[in-house]
């Protein structure tokens, strides 16, 4: 039993597990949700993964597409062609025959609440690996292509997984790790072409614990004994199903433990916040590597039961909007960065059919918001706001029942589920409108929370849940600094360790940011706090300039003077420093710490 700070008790932890999960809201919006389709909502209930996100729409649909994707781009046009479909009955086939490898052949035989680790790029193999392991009632690591070997390593081993699921080139990075490769125990399946018998020269030393993917499918498939089974394991509400690790942007990366009772928050997310329809064509740009991708491009569409689209190449603007133009997107979700590079390009979309719009990661700036308004046949991107700890929380959400009208800056209200509330740092709740302070869920008034704790680190959990003062409520602590309106609309002011304090008062990177943009000479801009004896800290900008601008001491004092009249004087940046671009982690979000380090080496 985790041992919490001494104003709480032995049963803390039981009180969370319990809480919320065996009811849904009592809400209209909740009147079509059919509890008896799943199982989610009682947790005492075994849950079949399999029949939850594929099997159920294979038996209804077994031709409709469950993956489109694309991988090559032609070169004169720059138009994605889709080079491979599969539907839902050849997703359900695929993947029973690879959770029967997973589980039945030795050495490789994963058993439940076993974790296995996917290095995989968006892929039909990333897909099946998925829900194989869930049918077999494992738990899944997803592991972004992108990341370095120590990352990868961190991660491996810190999950504790046996098995590691990757392609032909990320299986040869894996040689230079040799606590990884050298592990008697740790078997790797690898994606080589189909074609492909033998083994790469890489492989030669560890052989006996290799096994390439397709191969081993069709190996399964001709054991008449076990092709035509379901592989099946159920699961409880409480069992894991992701261990997702954070970006790990200010400390060592840590993995969240993402319960099978996760699916229903993820499913009201995309029912409400998004709005996917049945005959939407939806696509999720951020990668399933990452929280955002794994729950609502992977998870997400498998609950919902429709089409995928994957883009297996680097995020090009041009290539994007062809996408969206060409295919005719009607619901697209894609990281702040993504919209950010497709202003910065001046790509213009015209779309003669209705779209959605969606921005997650970080705040999405006035000028980019108005660049779409204007150029993209007047259709506003829609800020949603969330963790990997927790899924989306806070959104301007497209449900019609849920629609507002949009307000610059705000990154909407609660999603339906979810009870949000602004803390001092006491933890008490804070009344005072536009009044800033940390951002909480109290989870007692939160159905679809889903928030447990870190995997291996008892330290932070504590720390990220607490009891309120008068030890009615738990809280769920984000870490991020926020206010809120009159009206319910919620704001966001950066985290909480990046609120600049200069002379006793509180000044939001976010705000100086977003006015900064708004000089006619700024493109990007990215603001910390640097210490200072007099004020305790000032504000510094590190500042981009649009192409036909050029760095002077005049520019820096016209834009201090901007600034100054546009916000207060206590918020003007006291320094700027003109910048070729802006730090951002392969999780498209701005590296503060990277800009604080620099202060500190050009002191």
């Amino acid at each position: 039993m985790i041992q919490v700070a001494s104003r709480t008790h032995a049963g803390f932890f039981r009180k969370i597990c319990a809480t919320g999960h065996g009811r849904l809201l009592n809400s209209r919006l909740y009147s079509s949700y059919d509890e008896s389709r799943s199982g989610t909502n009682h947790p005492s209930q075994a849950v079949d993964l399999g029949n939850l996100l594929c099997d159920r729409h294979a038996r209804k649909n077994p031709n409709k597409i469950a993956l489109n994707y694309f991988a090559k781009v032609h070169e004169d046009t720059l138009a994605p062609e889709i080079q491979e479909q599969t539907t839902w009955e050849e997703l359900s086939i695929n993947s029973n025959l690879f959770a029967h490898f997973l589980h039945q052949e030795k050495p490789i035989s994963i058993r439940k609440h076993e974790r296995v680790a996917i290095l995989l790029p968006k892929s039909l193999e990333l897909m099946i690996s998925s829900i194989a392991t869930w049918r077999i009632g494992g738990c899944i690591v997803p592991l972004f292509t992108g990341l370095g070997q120590d990352s990868i390593k961190h991660r491996i081993l810190d999950s504790g997984a046996k098995v590691i699921i990757t392609d032909a080139s990320n299986r040869e990075r894996l040689s230079s790790i040799p606590e990884i490769v050298d592990d008697p125990s740790m078997k790797i399946i690898t994606v080589y072409d189909r074609s492909i018998k033998s083994y790469p020269p890489f492989v030669a030393q560890s052989v006996a614990r290799e096994f390439n993917f397709w191969e081993r499918i069709q190996h399964i498939a001709s054991d008449v004994t076990l092709r035509d089974q379901v592989a099946s394991e159920k699961v409880d509400q409480n069992d894991n199903l992701i261990l997702m690790y954070t970006a790990g942007s200010t400390s060592i990366p840590n993995a969240v433990m993402v319960p099978v009772k996760a699916l229903q928050s993820f499913e009201a997310y995309m029912t409400y916040s998004l709005h996917v329809q049945p005959d939407d064509v939806y696509w999720n740009v951020a990668d399933p590597g990452w929280a955002y991708g794994m729950y609502y491009n992977v998870c997400g569409t498998l609950l919902s039961g429709i089409t995928t689209i994957f883009l297996n190449e680097p995020f090009d603007p041009s290539v994007a909007v062809r996408l969206v133009q060409d295919h005719r997107v009607t619901n697209l979700a894609a990281p702040t960065t993504c919209y950010r590079a497709i202003a910065s390009s001046g790509i213009t979309c015209h779309v003669d059919f209705p779209i959605k719009l969606t921005s997650v990661g970080e705040p999405l700036s006035p000028a980019v918001g108005q660049f779409y308004q204007k150029s993209w046949n007047g259709l506003r991107v829609h800020e949603h706001y969330g963790q990997t700890e927790m899924g989306m929380l806070v959104c301007n959400h497209h449900h019609p029942a849920l629609k507002k009208e949009l307000r610059q800056g705000a990154m909407g209200s609660p999603m339906p589920g979810f009870q949000m509330a602004i803390v001092d740092a006491e933890n008490h709740q804070i009344k005072k409108i536009g009044h800033s302070g940390q951002l909480a869920i109290c989870v007692n008034e939160s159905p679809l929370n889903f928030f447990r704790g870190y995997w291996n680190n008892d330290h932070k959990t504590v720390k990220r849940l607490v009891l309120s003062p008068d030890g009615d409520t738990i809280l769920s602590l984000t870490g991020d600094a926020a206010r809120m309106d009159q009206d319910g609309y919620f704001y966001y002011e950066g985290k909480s360790q990046d609120i600049i304090m200069t002379s006793a008062v509180r000044i939001s990177p976010r705000e100086v940011e977003d006015a900064l943009v708004d000089h006619p000479a700024v493109k990007e801009s990215g603001v910390v706090g640097a210490p200072d004896s007099l004020r305790g800290e000032i504000v510094v900008a590190f500042v981009v300039l649009k192409h036909n601008y050029v760095e002077s001491e005049d520019l820096r004092d016209n834009i201090k003077l901007f600034i100054k009249d546009k916000l207060s004087k206590h918020q003007y940046p006291r320094e700027i420093y003109f910048v070729e671009s802006l730090p951002y982690g392969t999780n498209g979000k701005l590296q503060r710490s990277w800009l604080k380090n620099k202060i500190i080496q050009k002191e």
